[in-house]
């Protein structure tokens, strides 16, 4: 009887969620920031594959950031086709280097993002508020999550004495592609965890013994009496 098959379903989810990601966050942003009244003057849609903006129902995207995007794109699709090919062969010998290529990926993709909007969203308000001498910009921008509206005065960039407060909203909010992607990291690193229960049951046949006979003795003719 063959032994049944091991596969890591875990990573299977997670490799076939991560190229469900990258699909995805073509269309629908991982976070989005809405400026404006209601009527939505600019938008930010960021996220590690494709970050645009839109000022005034015009779509910009800049070009180094575009490159970053494709490169994350290209890195974490593959890590995702890998990430497949480890989880229905995680008993092969080479199968720990697909598993470590793979599992990190989405964790790590995970971590820069909310790293580079943390430091844009405390960060540059500092720097705004150091460049105009004033200490108008919050901190944070915006909350990651929500909304808020903020006083701006008129004169912020130059002008005359006289100022006019500006109310100005914004909403934030984080899509349903981002929570896919968590769930992407979190498969894995079960994955990671359950790939040692997989190894410990794989059963390596021991190599055959080698047996050796012992010499059969003869005995010798009894002399004729």
């Amino acid at each position: 009887m063959q032994p049944k098959k091991a596969v890591n379903w875990f990573a299977l989810a997670s490799g076939a969620l991560m190229l469900i990601v990258v699909a995805l966050s073509i269309f629908t942003p991982w976070w989005k920031l809405q400026i404006g009244n209601g009527s939505g003057l600019v938008t930010i849609n960021a996220n590690p594959f494709y970050t645009n903006f839109n000022v005034l129902r015009l779509n910009f995207v800049v070009p180094v950031l575009f490159a970053l995007n494709i490169g994350t794109m290209v890195l974490f699709a593959v890590s995702g086709v890998v990430f497949i090919i480890y989880a229905v062969m995680p008993a092969k010998r080479y199968s720990k280097h697909l598993l470590s290529y793979g599992w990190k990926r989405p964790l790590y993709t995970l971590i820069v993002f909310m790293a580079v909007l943390m430091l844009i969203l405390y960060v540059a308000p500092h720097v705004i508020n150091a460049m105009s001498h004033t200490s108008v910009i919050p901190v944070p921008l915006v909350p990651i999550i929500g909304s808020s509206k903020i006083q701006i005065p008129s004169n912020i960039f130059g002008g005359g004495s006289n100022s006019v407060q500006i109310g100005v909203t914004m909403n934030s909010t984080f899509e349903y592609t981002f929570y896919l992607a968590v769930v992407a990291a979190a498969l894995g690193i079960v994955a990671r965890i359950y790939h040692r229960r997989i190894v410990s049951n794989v059963i390596i046949p021991a190599p055959a013994a080698v047996t050796t006979s012992a010499p059969v003795s003869t005995p010798s003719p009894q002399p004729l009496q």
